[in-house]
């Protein structure tokens, strides 16, 4: 009888809880910050690296890194355009995107609006060790 009290308690109380483990607020891409039509800009320097492209909310517009002589300096490089153009986000989860014979890393990040996702393509330095 106790058991069913306990049971009967438990199934009462726990719908009611919020799940601990639910996931943020929906990751969304950052808004375009120039009008539609937009005029080729000068390439971001930061060392030697270079970052050409758009702004990084869609594949199509994916923030391109070149220069870069390997993976993790590549990998570096992301960290340094993100501390440049974005300070204050921080990264979140990633994923690696084939597509078209280009490569390109996924990142979301929270900031204080929330999530954005931010595409790189990696295709200069993919693969090299």
């Amino acid at each position: 009888m106790r058991r069913c009290l306990i049971l009967a308690l438990c199934l009462t109380i726990l719908p009611a809880l919020p799940v601990l483990a639910e996931p943020g607020p929906a990751t969304r891409p950052v808004p375009a910050t120039q009008p539609t039509t937009k005029r080729a800009q000068a390439p971001l320097r930061i060392g030697r690296i270079v970052f050409e492209g758009g702004d990084g909310s869609s594949m199509a517009s994916a923030v391109i890194i070149r220069n870069a002589t390997n993976e993790s300096e590549g990998v570096a490089a992301e960290s340094q355009w993100i501390r440049k153009v974005h300070p204050g986000w921080v990264k979140g989860n990633q994923a690696l995107i084939s597509k078209n014979g280009r490569h390109y890393d996924q990142i979301d990040y929270a900031n204080p609006r929330g999530r954005d996702r931010i595409y790189f393509d990696i295709t200069d330095f993919f693969g090299k060790f």
